[in-house]
């Protein structure tokens, strides 16, 4: 970790340099203006988009054990005469849980952890026709907000497919997001997000299984994605990695002139130049959770961070893992 931020502060340095010795944005480019809008539109259209892909890869693919505790797995299990079934129990992070599964395809479970929200959840119409299984779920986040999304799996081997589609909405009930996830035959995984602010930030990720039996990213492949902001124009981003870890995320503006390339550090923070046309116009650095420092050369330091909406909808921030949003958590 030393090291890493050693080679940013290096970086950072040489940057600044270069940034004094240029002093102008060179003839033919607008230093306020790139890519079809201003630079700092542009950060920010950028960090909108880190948070909400940290928020999925985190959830999507979490650590094979969770954090937050060193308990002893327990769970229990009752049968009434109805045909429910009524399970309970902690898990190895220490958090408990109470399920209740009903014969009339309905349920609820309540997961309350050491560390975190409290999550409840309900769902209906439970049903598997021809091999493609249904189920409505509402689930309430304590203090944060109300999932409300349609699962649909197919299970016929030879078409698994396994998609969400829904809303999240705040405690306030003064703003939704409608998210879609789509993961095919264990081979890629899609996600659109729709912001209250308009914006759309979409992407893909191609998949393989880990030794484990999990789906795990194929890093060197990419995730390949596109921030289209309410007006203006769309920024599409990569991001790439190697040996379990995430170290480039790339931008290019839709118009082609604008490019950004940055070094990954931990929880996605990066730090890297911009530049258009190929002459640099600044640099760009980001913490981990979007905060950052954009310094362009002709109009020195700002900071910038993610679009309000992205910040209050880092799904991350709702539930800790995929399994949670279905009706079999990870429990």
């Amino acid at each position: 970790m030393r090291a890493w931020i050693m080679a940013l502060v290096l970086v950072g340095a040489i940057l600044a340099v270069g940034i004094t010795i240029l002093g102008c944005s060179g003839a033919g480019t607008t230093a306020a203006q790139v890519g079809g809008g201003p630079v700092q539109t542009l950060a920010t259209n950028n960090l909108s988009a880190v948070v909400q892909v940290t928020g999925w890869l985190q959830i999507l693919y979490p650590p094979a054990t969770p954090p937050g505790g060193n308990c002893k797995a327990e769970s229990h299990k009752v049968t009434l005469q109805d045909g429910s079934i009524h399970y309970w129990g902690i898990g190895r992070d220490c958090n408990t849980w109470d399920e209740w599964w009903h014969p009339w395809g309905a349920g609820t479970w309540t997961i309350t952890p050491v560390k975190g929200h409290q999550i409840r959840s309900s769902w209906r119409g439970n049903k598997t026709v021809g091999g493609i299984q249904t189920v409505y779920m509402t689930q309430d986040i304590e203090g944060v907000g109300t999932l409300r999304h349609d699962e649909v799996t197919d299970w016929n081997p030879a078409n698994y497919q396994q998609t969400m589609s829904g809303s999240a909405t705040l405690a306030s009930g003064t703003a939704s997001l409608h998210f879609y996830w789509r993961r095919v035959n264990d081979t890629e995984d899609a996600v659109v997000l729709t912001l209250p602010d308009g914006m759309k930030v979409q992407f893909r990720v191609p998949l393989t299984v880990d030794a484990q039996g999990n789906n795990a990213p194929v890093m060197t492949a990419g995730l390949h994605g596109t921030v289209t902001p309410a007006s203006g124009p769309p920024l599409d981003f990569t991001l790439t990695g190697a040996k379990g870890a995430w170290t480039k995320w790339s931008l290019r503006s839709a118009d082609g002139t604008t490019e950004g390339n940055f070094v990954l550090g931990g929880g996605l923070s990066g730090a890297g130049e911009l530049s258009t046309s190929g002459k640099l116009i600044g640099t760009l650095s980001w913490l981990a959770g979007g905060q950052g420092t954009l310094t362009q050369v002709s109009s020195g330091s700002v900071s910038v961070s993610p679009s309000a909406a992205a910040r209050a909808f880092e799904i991350n921030q709702w539930v800790s893992n995929s399994a949670d949003l279905g009706p079999n958590p990870e429990y």
